[in-house]
């Protein structure tokens, strides 16, 4: 896990142990980490998507996904995000807030590439 508030990382870190989790939180911004090779990625409030899928598809591997919490005005962030490069959304609707979605986006790659 990635968290740049240090309050923030101290807290997961407590809930992880509490809970018997293996994990590992680092205390960075995204965008100073080192390359990873995540098969999913996942943010809430983090950036607009414009931003946050340049970001992400960074540390995704081919058909890696992003997992991506967002509220009402998702549909106008993923007009602006398409300008980044295609990629297939899937919108889901959240269980827990009315209005809010999961955008479930993967890359489109070229398979005659």
């Amino acid at each position: 896990m990635v968290e740049a508030d240090r309050r923030k990382a101290t807290f997961l870190s407590e809930a992880a142990r509490q809970l018997g989790l293996s994990t590992q939180i680092l205390c960075v911004r995204i965008e100073t980490l080192a390359l990873r090779q995540a098969t999913v990625v996942s943010a809430r409030a983090f950036a607009p998507l414009e931003k946050l899928w340049v970001e992400a598809k960074r540390h995704l591997i081919s058909g890696g996904i992003g997992l991506f919490l967002k509220g009402q005005t998702y549909q106008t962030e993923l007009d602006h995000a398409q300008k980044v490069g295609p990629f297939q959304c899937d919108v889901l609707a959240s269980l827990t807030q009315s209005g809010s979605v999961i955008l479930r986006i993967q890359e489109i790659v070229d398979a005659r590439a």
